[in-house]
């Protein structure tokens, strides 16, 4: 799982955010909804949160608590030089 190391363990997680920051048509495929359908997003960056379900008597229409945990992937544009570096690293553009 991702979350448990760090994200520069985890070469997918950088090869996806990258693809995401190209707006590549072949990842946004997967998604529900597109939410760069008009326009590449600029930047990206990931949290780590912990959900918890939720009681009725808490909250009844509720169905999760989130929890902020930390920053887990730090904000990245597509020109940014140390993810331009990583690419070139392990032949990826």
């Amino acid at each position: 799982m991702a979350a448990t190391g760090q994200y520069k363990q985890h070469p997918w997680l950088i090869y996806l955010v990258t693809k995401l920051l190209k707006n590549d048509p072949l990842i946004t495929l997967f998604l529900t909804h597109n939410p760069f359908a008009s326009d590449r997003p600029l930047e990206i960056k990931i949290d780590l949160y912990e959900y918890q379900f939720t009681t009725t008597i808490d909250t009844p229409k509720k169905k999760w608590n989130r929890y902020f945990i930390r920053q887990y992937f730090p904000p990245v544009q597509i020109d940014n030089p140390d993810l331009q570096a990583f690419l070139n690293q392990h032949h990826h553009t």
